[in-house]
């Protein structure tokens, strides 16, 4: 018999939920990490970030929310739910505990001053005309084009605005205003998705663009595979991917388990040393895990739908289509 694709079984389901009044859920959008910084503690890695009006502290795709707590020096935010989490800074040093364990002192990446919960840090950019923002907890910087003359102001408090944040400075005796937006917002140039949609408005002008880390999009929980090249996948089958922090990527392809490297840059995704184990299972699914790593290996890019699914395209017509 013919394995039941996924499109079909949809299909059925939704015709029986009508049947008995109701309908099946729409997908949730993804939520991915606003502002968000990753820690390296040794050989641990660890991402703080925001979601709406609350932070969060990421481990292996499990997340804590966050909550301050007065510390002698620095400061100090423990988990709300998981006691002995923790995580907390003095100077540039920022320490992670998690469960009473406590991990090697952390470096952060490019956006040291958003690691820790506080003032947030990103930048963004934008294109016709191209143009450049740096936002920390003690600077705006903005760059209105490729030859263009930089602005400068203090970083003023944010105030709440919808789904974001916005930060009303002054520059050269005209109002800096940048609005950050917790919405997927792809690159016009490079087709790159990233977490903010971001507005900067001075002296009458705005400038349109995207901010935040790429990265973040694709990290956290595990992505489960719905879809390959449009058409479903094998009834009660399970292909999952896991983009994690320190440049793996793993999951199971269908049958075996995998593992190997991902990157990306300013326009690139990329998927190498695709390694997995060796268990043999139907030739129906092993012919669909041929597939999902066949897509893996060939990938250059991503999108982020509108319900928030992932979808991973290469330079051909196929895609792998992924959801939380």
């Amino acid at each position: 018999m013919r394995p039941m694709r996924a499109g079909a079984l949809a299909t059925l389901v939704a015709a029986a939920a009508l049947l008995v009044g109701c309908a099946a859920p729409a997908p949730a959008p993804v939520a991915p990490l606003a502002f968000a910084s990753t820690l390296t503690c040794g050989d641990r890695t660890a991402t703080v970030g925001t979601r709406g009006d609350r932070w969060l502290l990421s481990i292996d795709g499990r997340e804590r929310v966050l909550r301050a707590v007065p510390a002698p020096v620095g400061v100090r935010y423990e988990a709300v739910d998981e006691p002995g989490t923790s995580v907390s800074n003095v100077g540039d040093r920022a320490r992670v505990v998690v469960r009473g364990e406590a991990w090697p002192d952390c470096r952060t990446g490019a956006q040291a001053a958003g690691a820790l919960p506080g003032p947030p840090s990103f930048a963004a950019r934008g294109n016709e005309p191209a143009w450049r923002l740096e936002l920390d907890g003690t600077r705006i910087r903005f760059v209105p084009g490729l030859d263009g003359t930089a602005l400068e102001a203090p970083t003023p408090a944010p105030r709440p605005a919808g789904t974001g944040r916005r930060w009303e400075a002054t520059a050269r005796g005209a109002p800096l205003h940048v609005t950050a937006i917790e919405r997927v917002c792809a690159d016009t140039m490079s087709g790159m998705p990233h977490p903010l949609t971001v507005t900067v408005e001075h002296d009458g002008r705005v400038w349109r663009g995207c901010g935040g880390e790429p990265a973040t999009l694709l990290g956290g929980a595990e992505w489960v595979v719905e879809d390959i090249d449009g058409a479903g996948i094998i009834d009660r089958s399970r292909a999952t991917l896991r983009f994690l922090p320190d440049g793996r990527i793993a999951g199971r392809a269908s049958c075996n388990e995998y593992t190997g490297r991902w990157t990306l840059d300013g326009e690139r995704l990329g998927v190498s040393g695709l390694g997995s184990t060796l268990k043999a299972c139907a030739p129906a699914l092993m012919q669909q895990e041929q597939r999902v790593l066949d897509r893996l290996r060939t990938v250059s890019r991503f999108e982020i739908t509108p319900d928030g699914a992932l979808r991973l395209l290469g330079n051909g017509p196929g895609s792998l289509l992924a959801r939380r």
